[in-house]
This record gives C-alpha cells, sequence and structure tokens, in this order.
C-alpha cells in the first residue's frame, strides 16, 4: 500500500481520504438504515394485526426515536386535530425526516463524482511528468520515463475503484431510503384511518 501510495504521488493521498471518508459514510448509512428498516417492520406487525391497540401501540412508540416511530407518534399525538389537519403535518414532518435519513447520502455521491477526477487529475501529471523527463533526457532509457507512465496509469485506477462502489451505494442507499420513506408513509395512513375511524364508531 505505501509502495502504491509512493508511485501514485500526491494524487493516491487524496484519493486514500476520499476512500476512507466515502467507506466510513457507508458502513455509517448501512447500520442507521438497517436499523430503520427494523424498527418499521415491528410497528408494520403491530398494525397490520387485526383490531391491534392503539394503546400498546403507543407505549412501543414512546422511547423510539427512529423515523418511523417519529411519524406514528406524531399521528397518535395530534389525534386531537381534524383529520385533514393531521394527515398535513404528518406529511410536512415526512418531508423533514426523508432529509434526516439522506444525511450521509451527499457525501458518498461527491466521493464517486470527485474520485475519477483526481484519478484524472493524477493521469495528467504523471502523463506532463513523463513527457518532461522524455524532452530532457531523450527516450533512449525507458525507465527515465516508467516511474511517470505508472502514476498516471495507477491513478487512474485507483479513482474507477473508488468511485465506483461509492456510486453503487449511492444508488443502494436512496432506493432504501425511498423504499422506508413509502412505507412510512403508507402505515402512518393505515393508522390515522384506523384511528379516527375507532373515533367516530
Amino acid at each position: 500500500m505505501i509502495e502504491l501510495i509512493k508511485t501514485g504521488g500526491t494524487t493516491m493521498i487524496f484519493l486514500l481520504i476520499v476512500s476512507v471518508v466515502s467507506l466510513g459514510f457507508i458502513i455509517e448509512k448501512f447500520i442507521s438504515l438497517r436499523f430503520e428498516r427494523k424498527r418499521l417492520n415491528n410497528y408494520k406487525r403491530i398494525i397490520e394485526k387485526h383490531n391491534f391497540s392503539i394503546s400498546d401501540l403507543s407505549k412501543v412508540l414512546k422511547k423510539d426515536e427512529s423515523t418511523s416511530a417519529t411519524i406514528l407518534k406524531n399521528v397518535l399525538e395530534n389525534s386531537s386535530m381534524a383529520k385533514d389537519e393531521n394527515t398535513d403535518i404528518t406529511r410536512s414532518l415526512l418531508r423533514h425526516e426523508i432529509s434526516v435519513l439522506e444525511k450521509g447520502l451527499e457525501i458518498i455521491e461527491i466521493s464517486a463524482s470527485i474520485s475519477p477526477l483526481l484519478g484524472l487529475l493524477g493521469t495528467v501529471i504523471g502523463m506532463i511528468e513523463a513527457f518532461s523527463a522524455i524532452s530532457s533526457q531523450g527516450i533512449g532509457d525507458p525507465s527515465v520515463f516508467s516511474h511517470s507512465i505508472s502514476k498516471a496509469l495507477i491513478t487512474t485506477v485507483v479513482g474507477l475503484i473508488v468511485a465506483i462502489p461509492s456510486y453503487a451505494a449511492y444508488l443502494f442507499f436512496s432506493k432504501k431510503v425511498e423504499d422506508i420513506v413509502a412505507e412510512t408513509d403508507k402505515y402512518a395512513t393505515i393508522l390515522t384511518t384506523s384511528l379516527y375511524g375507532k373515533k367516530n364508531v
């Protein structure tokens, strides 16, 4: 690894930093979205039960700070309001929670975007050094410019190695956020309908 960094030069150091930052956010996002999915699945099972107990659901939600719990608690806490007003507040809160779920995704996306550019920068620097070596010392000895060519190739490859998984992770997590938000909205609507239906009985 040290030799690789030495061969790639300064650009490799920046690529290494970008890769570490991207990996850190990928791990964090994987853990946080897995937790969100687990909590949402728990509430799905409760709400999907026939004649589920709203008081029991409220007790389960009480100490939970997940996105799904926040939305469902909001529905229950605003039950004294008109149904349409409660629904509007819930949708507004859900829009806020989307930004919470998406936190960190922009860093992964930026990492995916700038890694190939850093690789390209390293390539250009390597080619400039290679042609400078040729112009000053001639082409009789290939070793004169082989190091610069290696730098150009290595930074390009490493840039793509960092960018491709980062972009794949960004798309994957974006879809996970979209699914969680859609299901949270669905079960908030079911809870609202059930809550106001029972009040009208």
